[in-house]
């Protein structure tokens, strides 16, 4: 005998139904991506902070052990700006920070780099390049950015200490600033909300500076 059974249901969904659903999903899209966004952020923003207190306890551990910096005297042939007023705050952007981090890093290894007798860095916490030009664009390249044990040969750190963020791109001139920047600062151009809704993300290196009168050292973006 045979059993004939009656089709109960729609093959698929309809095209207003699929446009009902795609239309949800863009308003949740639309509701959720700021605040994903914005999380996204604090969460960087927390990051970096816990890896400038790392890297200044790093520096004082290493005043504390040795009575004095990992720099060159005087900090003219150093590379830092010297306060003109005091003389007694050392300045080191950009490039000029390797040198830091260099002295740094050797102190905790023999001659030969073979020998570790302290690590004041973790070579695994820390970010740097394998070459450095100062442009964010360029410097954030996928094969250029790895951690100090991946990129630093024989002990050696010949580049910053750099940190992730993100950028506003200007459209005018193409310069990269700081996320939280009103104006270009190359160009002047004053950034749209939609503009700075729309960020890149680059490497920077950190800033150091040394306070001889207190003893005292900051690390900033």
């Amino acid at each position: 005998m045979k059993i004939h059974c009656k089709n109960r249901g729609k093959y698929g969904f309809t095209l207003v139904e699929l446009l009902i659903v795609v239309g949800i999903i863009a308003v949740l899209v639309g509701l959720l991506g700021p605040a994903v966004l914005k999380t996204v952020r604090t969460a960087e923003r927390k990051r970096r902070a816990v890896e400038k207190e790392t890297l200044e306890s790093a520096l004082m551990e290493y005043w504390h052990d040795n009575k004095g910096w990992p720099v060159a005297d005087p900090p003219s042939k150093d590379g830092a700006d010297v306060d003109d007023d005091t003389g007694a705050i050392w300045t080191y952007t950009g490039d000029d920070t390797s040198k830091v981090w260099a002295r740094l890093l050797e102190s905790g290894a023999d001659s030969n780099y073979n020998i570790r007798k302290r690590d004041y860095i973790d070579t695994l916490s820390h970010n740097t390049v394998k070459s450095f030009t100062d442009d964010p664009e360029r410097d954030s390249e996928s094969d250029n950015v790895g951690t100090i044990r991946d990129i630093v040969k024989n002990g050696k750190i010949t580049n910053p200490i750099v940190y992730w963020a993100s950028f506003i791109e200007c459209k005018e001139c193409s310069e990269w600033n700081d996320q939280n920047s009103s104006t270009c600062k190359a160009c002047g151009h004053r950034f749209e909300r939609a503009e700075k809704r729309r960020t890149v993300r680059g490497v920077r290196p950190y800033k150091i500076e040394i306070d001889l009168m207190s003893n005292t050292v900051k690390v900033s973006e």
